[in-house]
């Protein structure tokens, strides 16, 4: 039985008990319903119920249709939004749900769904350190530059949500930030998540200030004045994302479930050989990296090139053509394109051969998408792409490395079950620590025919 709610007030009455099951995983419904005056294709809410079992879905513009309850419940549930023409893009849900969402999307709805962010909820309840003197609170002075931070947040995590300076001003008080060098570079706000607990959010660290624990410092801050107002500490956190887990979690902050983010698979993607065309195209592609500070890898040199783009298409046709040496081995670089806007999201540099330096530092790949691109899995179509390359031109292995602060490269090398053969300071070229991992290109390809649906190959 599916019933229709004519605003978010009487979802929120009738369903209330239901939702404070489970307070945590609820709480978006009760700060969400009330937006729901006027329900229409675009904005609904329902309740699916079946042999005692129930679902709950909210679906309020700009945010994604939330779901709340039983599997059992969800197939119904999209035959009678996909049948009625109820609008359905992003799903929000806890991870049973969206797991089963994944597996039965395409036979519901005719169009299959992937995990675009996976968040683990967590929760604290007990000082574990001492708060940092340098934290402050934010004032309306601030507002211009806490915009322009989480404005890079958003950008960072991969989220199309928009930053508005007036949201800022009315919870200017729910900020702590550390400042230095006349600047702010570590920031986090705290809002209401349940009746007894407070949620810190937007925790920001300006890319050149990181590895030095600023974050530490204002989490853990706001985390002991939340517990001294008697409330618990909670917070999301990117499952990808190890070196966040390990901070919170040593600042006693435990999980207590997970959901995430769910996306159709409407977009498709392929490699595109440079040319001269798309000349103002890598030219603003390779200057974004250089604007967010971001490090540069894969783009067969372009960044030195900058100033002779027709230069650099020369050195990538001789890069082609070289032979195996002691200094040289033959590579291919490639543009990595969306289809609907064929808008260059990454580059990849594969080498078709390694020598001995290679095999020490480098390896066959490398690649990168440009900063407002990231955290939306594109990087594992990029590295699907490459493994297609490296199979037609018989390499079995790929050797891959790369820095050990930076999760989300290696962790898409073990999304294709990458094998970590080492980790080592490396003194000879980047003085960092590096992983090393070998990936069975066959096996690779095997194991995830999933991503086929999502690339267009030559």
């Amino acid at each position: 039985m599916i019933k229709i709610y004519s605003n978010g007030a009487d979802f929120i009455n009738e369903n209330k008990t239901f939702l404070d099951e489970n307070t945590y995983m609820s709480s978006f419904f009760f700060l969400d319903a009330p937006l729901l005056t006027a329900p229409s294709k675009k904005n609904y809410a329902l309740k699916i119920s079946k042999d005692n079992k129930q679902l709950l879905a909210l679906k309020v513009e700009p945010y994604h249709l939330m779901l709340y309850g039983h599997n059992e419940c969800l197939e119904e549930l999209l035959l009678f939004i996909k049948n009625n023409s109820y609008e359905i893009n992003g799903v929000y849900c806890g991870d049973d749900l969206g797991n089963h969402l994944l597996d039965i999307s395409k036979d519901t709805l005719n169009k299959e769904y992937h995990l675009q962010i996976g968040m683990d909820f967590m929760e604290a309840n007990e000082i574990t350190e001492p708060s940092s003197f340098e934290i402050e609170r934010a004032t309306l002075e601030d507002v211009d530059e806490l915009y322009k931070c989480l404005t890079n947040f958003m950008m960072d995590c991969g989220l199309t949500d928009e930053i508005k300076k007036d949201s800022i001003v009315t919870k200017i008080d729910t900020y702590r930030l550390i400042r230095l060098d006349h600047k702010i570079v570590s920031v986090a706000r705290k809002g209401l998540d349940s009746d007894h607990s407070i949620r810190i959010s937007m925790v920001y660290t300006r890319p050149e200030y990181r590895n030095q624990g600023l974050a530490r410092k204002v989490v853990n801050t706001l985390k002991n004045e939340i517990l001294a107002d008697g409330h618990v500490a909670t917070l999301h956190v990117d499952k990808a994302n190890p070196i966040s887990n390990h901070l919170y979690q040593s600042l006693g902050f435990k999980k207590v479930f997970s959901r995430s983010i769910y996306l159709p698979n409407s977009e498709k993607f392929y490699f595109e050989v440079p040319t001269i065309e798309r000349k103002e195209d890598a030219l603003a592609f390779i200057n974004e990296f250089l604007e967010y500070s971001s490090n540069i890898n894969g783009t067969g040199s372009l960044k030195r090139y900058t100033n002779d783009y027709e230069g650099w298409l020369l050195k990538l046709e001789e890069d082609y053509k070289k032979e195996v040496t002691d200094e040289t081995v033959p590579s291919r670089t490639y543009f990595f394109v969306r289809q609907n806007d064929h808008k260059i999201i990454g580059m990849i540099n594969i080498r078709l051969a390694l020598n001995e330096r290679l095999k020490r530092y480098g390896g066959h790949i490398g690649y990168c998408i440009r900063p407002t691109e990231r955290r939306k899995g594109y990087n594992k179509i990029n590295l699907y792409l490459a493994l297609k390359v490296c199979d037609k031109h018989g390499i079995d292995k790929v050797l891959l490395d790369a820095d050990l602060d930076n999760p989300a490269s290696w962790k898409t090398m073990e999304a294709f079950g990458g094998k970590r053969t080492k980790e080592y300071f490396d003194n000879e070229f980047t003085q960092s620590v590096l992983v090393d991992y070998e990936i069975d290109v066959k096996q690779a390809l095997k194991d995830h025919p999933e991503y086929e649906q999502l690339i267009i190959e030559e």
